[in-house]
């Protein structure tokens, strides 16, 4: 996945690249009611190793593999976690006759993706901090 962008600050080591985000069908379509045409900007901050400065064109690479692994631990976990808490909670209160099974099954689910969301973001933290063996950066002249 390649992206370019545009270096627009530069603190002590970091860096904040205006990258423009472009809609799935290419965001020219206006008759298409999944996206409003317009095309969206993203600000990325990434370690700077000292090779860019402000204005700098630069091009964004990151492995296409990559984006789906991640998209898919994002998107598939918190839905796994979510059945799981269901299925547990519904096999274990089927067990006892409790009543309202059904809602206090749905509470546990509930519960198991909240737990889920929080692991995620404490992994998507750990991963953050090491983007320089994820995202891959160039100058564009």
């Amino acid at each position: 996945m390649k992206k370019s962008g545009l270096v627009i600050n530069k603190d002590s080591n970091m860096l904040d690249i205006l990258v423009i985000r472009e809609s799935a069908c290419g965001g020219k379509c206006e008759s298409c009611a999944g996206c409003s045409g317009e095309d969206k900007p993203l600000i990325i901050n990434v370690k700077d190793d000292g090779r860019f400065n402000k204005g700098d064109r630069v091009e964004l690479n990151m492995d296409s593999s990559t984006v789906l692994k991640y998209s898919a631990i994002v998107y598939i976990i918190p839905i796994i976690a979510f059945i799981a808490g269901v299925g547990c909670a519904t096999i274990i209160l089927g067990k006892y006759n409790i009543k309202n099974s059904e809602f206090l099954s749905l509470l546990f689910g509930l519960l198991f993706l909240a737990i889920s969301i929080f692991i995620l973001r404490g992994v998507d933290k750990k991963v953050s901090k090491n983007t320089n063996n994820i995202l891959t950066i160039k100058k564009i002249n």
